[in-house]
């Protein structure tokens, strides 16, 4: 007399926790646009290092993790104010059969680009006219402009308010105004003036 009872088969989820890091990127300001795609995936004691690019990973149960860059972690970041986080989404085949753990999210950031802006130094002997001297970084007399520390084509236009005619020494004070299409943000200016000297006539 043959009785037959059929036990169960049971899957549970893995209780190994599965989550995604996105890499950190930081640059100084150059006027491109910057992202890091860069991801790590662990998998309770598995860790998977990935490229800059790959997003597709392959857990050693066999299934397939895929990671979508989204907002600044896919359109990247270019300006200071664009910082923001590395943001991202991920799915993986059978995800029912795991346990999502806490995500880590990194950062895009963009530092300002350090200019310093110097007033050019003029000195000579007084004849009685003004002493100016308009330059700035290259900038000369002329109007012709090579300009360094600014990204591109991107700059400033000069005004200058320093100017001695009698023997003495002031400061080549002077302004600035950023082109159009540099922003402010993405540069730290520092401004050094020079000196602008007009001695004693030698002539007897």
């Amino acid at each position: 007399t043959i009785s037959k009872t059929e036990g169960d088969l049971t899957i549970t989820a893995n209780t190994a926790e599965l989550s995604v890091e996105s890499a950190d990127g930081e640059w100084t300001y150059d006027g491109a646009t910057h992202t890091n795609k860069t991801y790590t995936v662990t998998f309770g004691e598995e860790t998977i290092e990935g490229t800059e690019g790959q997003t597709e990973f392959t857990l050693s149960t066999g299934d397939t993790l895929t990671v979508v860059p989204t907002d600044k972690g896919a359109d990247g970041v270019k300006n200071v104010s664009d910082s923001d986080d590395n943001a991202f989404t991920w799915s993986v085949t059978n995800e029912s059969n795991y346990t999502k753990g806490e995500d880590t999210v990194g950062t895009l950031t963009i530092n300002a680009k350090a200019v310093t802006l110097t007033s050019g130094s003029k000195s000579r002997e007084y004849n009685g006219s003004a002493l100016t001297n308009a330059e700035v970084e290259g900038k000369n007399d002329n109007g012709l402009t090579v300009e360094t520390g600014w990204v591109g084509s991107e700059g400033a236009t000069y005004s200058f308010t320093g100017t001695i005619t009698t023997a003495g020494n002031v400061k080549n004070a002077f302004s600035y105004t950023l082109k159009e299409g540099t922003l402010a943000e993405n540069y730290t200016i520092s401004k050094t003036e020079g000196d602008l000297t007009i001695t004693a006539n030698t002539a007897e």
